[in-house]
């Protein structure tokens, strides 16, 4: 009711009853005192109607960011399933150039067990994610050489991420600026782990995604990589791109990798999250919110893609490495054979060669005389020392001794551009073999027939030419005979898995 009114009503109530008038003010402010207290409980009732709608939102909110967080811990989980499935000991052995980067993926598979399952490092163990490694890789030549390679030795880790077991084979890096006689000893290094293991799964090869194409360098180690592994195990590789944060940033030809036999490989792309979090610490940076949260943005990511990689190759059986050793002593013995084989047939060219020039005189002049054919024999012979032996053609050079041999050792040594101080030929026609050149003259009085016998000068010139044509034909078939095998054992060859056929 208004006030107006009310005085209206009392003043009229007044003249009537001439006491009324204190008792309208009275029931006045009575009725004033309840309005206001009728707002003040509006108000209130207002603010409470408020406050439960601000808590329904809040509940809301809540329990949509609890969905969220659950169906990113759902996602989170189901990218990193292949590491839930309980794996005893699965053997990896990581190839790489220098420069790869693969001495760093090999810290953060050491060190991703931290981000276990949800990719999510503790903030007080951040920096030792980024500073522990997995062993001693520091050289002194490294600080003045960024192309020296960080890792000096051939070493073997166990390392666990999530419910699997991994052996690690850390090969050191090929193709550095200290030079061919470093690789060799890389190789041995790598050989005695291989027979310390006994078996791979797989061969994990660290390549720059940056890198377009395979550069000199990278030829070398793909080429020690295909020619170390028999057919079993070509297809047991994999590969991570390294400095690449996804498929759509490779710069890197997967075709390349079709002309070294490695015919579409599973690969991941992996930016190291340990990269940029080591140089915030390098630099002294402090670990700010912001670079905290990209870094675990980045472990989370690099988790889930190592996930998805070993849930591609879990299922590759191991390889024993026994069948390298059965391999090589095939190669070397093929090998030998072709090159002795090759030797003959082209000493059976020179032969027939020799012999047409004789009937061509004989011809050309109807004189018939003895003639002495002298040629050099070249054969590999099984050694006690190894040698890097040239195979380029008219070269039997055993240039200069090599290391002891061993298992898969015996492997052809491939470096575009290095060239043999001993032959001036580039190592790629060389082997490093037991098996050596040896060289023998050989003299042959060619057979001219029963010209003894002849009558007269027509007569024995007719008994030379026949002779000699018979010659002919025997030289033409047993290069027939010889290139047929030669073909032979070339498939032979080609079946032992090597993609890079045997060079004559």
């Amino acid at each position: 009711m208004g006030c107006g009114n009310v005085k209206q009503k009392a003043k009229k109530y007044g003249q009537i009853c001439p006491n009324a008038e204190a008792q309208g003010l009275q029931e006045l402010r009575l009725l004033e005192a309840q309005a206001t207290a009728a707002e003040a409980e509006l108000k209130l009732i207002t603010a409470e109607v408020a406050f439960m709608a601000a808590e329904d939102e809040a509940a809301r909110r809540l329990r949509e960011e609890e969905v969220a967080a659950a169906e990113r811990r759902a996602k989170q989980l189901a990218s990193v399933q292949p590491l839930l499935e309980p794996v005893l000991n699965y053997v990896i052995l990581v190839m790489g150039q220098t420069g790869s980067g693969k001495t760093s993926l090999l810290n953060l598979l050491g060190n991703l067990d931290m981000a276990f399952p949800d990719g999510m490092v503790p903030l007080e163990l951040l920096r030792k994610f980024a500073t522990h490694t997995v062993g001693d890789k520091t050289l002194e030549s490294a600080a003045d050489d960024e192309m020296a390679s960080k890792t000096s030795d051939a070493n073997i880790y166990a390392i666990k991420i999530g419910n699997v077991g991994f052996t690690i084979i850390d090969t050191p890096g090929f193709g550095d600026s200290r030079g061919l006689d470093l690789d060799e000893k890389h190789v041995k290094l790598i050989v005695g782990c291989l027979e310390r293991v006994g078996e791979i799964n797989c061969v994990l090869l660290t390549i720059n995604g940056r890198e377009a194409r395979l550069n000199a360098t990278l030829k070398y180690v793909l080429s020690v990589l295909t020619s170390v592994m028999p057919s079993t195990v070509l297809g047991n590789v994999a590969v991570v791109f390294t400095n690449t944060e996804n498929e759509r940033k490779l710069n890197f030809k997967m075709g390349e990798l079709e002309k070294i036999g490695l015919l579409s490989p599973p690969f991941v792309c992996l930016e190291n999250p340990l990269s940029a979090l080591g140089r915030a610490l390098q630099e002294g940076d402090d670990l700010d919110d912001a670079l905290v949260a990209d870094t675990q943005a980045s472990i989370q990511q690099a988790l889930a893609t190592i996930a998805s990689l070993f849930g591609r190759i879990k299922s590759w059986d191991p390889v024993p490495t026994v069948h390298f050793k059965e391999v090589y002593e095939q190669r070397e013995a093929i090998e030998v054979l072709l090159s002795n084989a090759h030797e003959k047939y082209k000493e059976a060219e020179l032969n027939a060669r020799e012999v047409v020039r004789i009937r061509d005189e004989i011809l050309r002049t109807g004189k018939v005389k003895p003639e002495i054919v002298e040629t050099m024999e070249w054969r590999l012979r099984a050694k006690d020392q190894s040698y890097f032996v040239c195979h380029h053609s008219d070269c039997h050079q055993n240039c200069s001794p090599a290391f002891p041999v061993s298992m898969v050792s015996m492997l052809r040594t491939v470096v575009d551009g290095s060239h043999c101080s001993t032959c001036g030929h580039k190592y790629g026609f060389h082997n490093i073999s037991k098996s050596q050149w040896e060289g023998a003259t050989k003299r042959v009085t060619v057979n001219l027939g029963d010209i003894e016998k002849a009558e007269n000068d027509n007569e024995l010139k007719e008994v030379a030419i026949r002779s000699l044509e018979d010659q002919i034909k025997h030289c033409q078939k047993e290069k027939h005979n010889m290139s047929a095998m030669l073909f032979d054992k070339l498939d032979e060859y080609s079946r032992l898995g090597f993609p890079d056929a045997y060079r004559s």
